[in-house]
């Protein structure tokens, strides 16, 4: 007995040491294997389109991450139901039902499933996702905002998630009822069949910045002061923002209201430098058609060319109306 004991005792030791490195093994094993799952994921579409067959993990799914290739090859293959019968219609999976589906089908994978609050699928037909929506909105609009000749970048797109085609060979139409414009801008899209015939209408918008140098004050301008190039410098605006400032096109103009060094010009700072200015000396015609005159006056106000304005007689000192003809010039018959 007592040798029968000791020949136990003396090879627990040894048992002991394998089984606590074979646990230490298999742990290691787990949370390798943990590590690894948890670097990729299986993306489920919100919608998807299927060829009539039955319906596999791969149709309505994508991988995404560190993904276990032969793992994912396997998976994607997974059967999961039997497609609508209902060609060209979409049909809506609840994100618990398609979590049930999921878990019966590829068990504790299930876990690692990125599921939408609902799914669309379609049987026939086609579907494009947001990213080719947003595409296909600003291949539309870049063109069109080409005449800004300035630096152009789009954001903040309000449009479907998801379009579905009845047919294969239908088509999306973008459109807009307006020219496009810094800021905000509204389109419409439109399936159309390959007849030409519109069978569904979808609104969306999405948000222009229109980067632009734009004229600024190179120094302090005050009111009544003439613009001219060398009192002009530029500075960088988004036009979505400063939808009033001056383009540096027309003229001549003149400060309605004072601009600080630096900023820039906007319309309403400015206004048309008139014909003839107060204070400003200029040539008055007279003709009767028998007699013509020229004498020269000070004119009382400001005015444009065809507007009537009061100018006094320098010689005479005497205040008459006359009509501007142009620049420096007014007249009387």
């Amino acid at each position: 007995m007592i040798y029968g004991n000791t020949a136990r005792d003396a090879r627990r030791p040894w048992g002991l040491g394998v089984a606590v490195v074979a646990a230490m093994c298999l742990a290691a094993l787990v949370m390798a294997s943990t590590a690894h799952a948890g670097e990729w994921r299986i993306r489920i579409k919100p919608a998807a389109v299927l060829d009539g067959g039955p319906v596999t993990l791969g149709d309505i799914a994508v991988a995404v991450g560190d993904v276990d290739a032969p793992v994912w090859k396997r998976l994607s293959g997974t059967k999961l139901w039997k497609p609508s019968s209902r060609r060209g219609r979409p049909v809506a999976i609840s994100r618990d039902k398609l979590r049930s589906i999921l878990r019966h089908y590829i068990g504790e994978y299930e876990r690692r499933c990125e599921v939408p609050s609902r799914m669309l699928v379609q049987t026939g037909g086609k579907v494009i996702l947001v990213n080719e929506i947003r595409r296909r909105v600003v291949e539309y609009l870049t063109p069109r905002a080409e005449r800004f000749d300035a630096e152009i970048s789009f954001r903040d797109f309000a449009v479907p998630d998801y379009i579905f085609f009845p047919n294969r060979f239908d088509k999306l139409k973008v459109d807009s009822s307006r020219d496009v414009r810094p800021g905000r801008n509204s389109v419409q899209m439109e399936v159309v069949t390959s007849d030409g015939k519109t069978v569904r209408r979808l609104a969306g918008s999405v948000f222009m910045d229109v980067w632009k140098a734009v004229p600024a004050a190179a120094q302090i301008m005050n009111r009544g002061e003439r613009i001219t190039p060398d009192k002009l410098t530029f500075v960088r605006k988004n036009l979505a923002y400063a939808t009033n400032t001056w383009d540096g096109k027309g003229g001549p103009w003149r400060i309605r209201r004072p601009v600080g060094r630096g900023q820039a010009i906007t319309r309403d700072r400015i206004e048309a430098l008139p014909a003839v200015s107060r204070g400003e000396h200029v040539n008055l015609v007279y003709d009767s058609g028998r007699v013509k005159l020229s004498v020269e006056v000070e004119v009382l106000d400001d005015a444009k060319v065809g507007q009537q304005v009061e100018v006094r007689n320098m010689q005479s000192n005497r205040t008459i109306v006359a009509t501007v003809v142009s620049p420096g010039k007014v007249m009387v018959r």
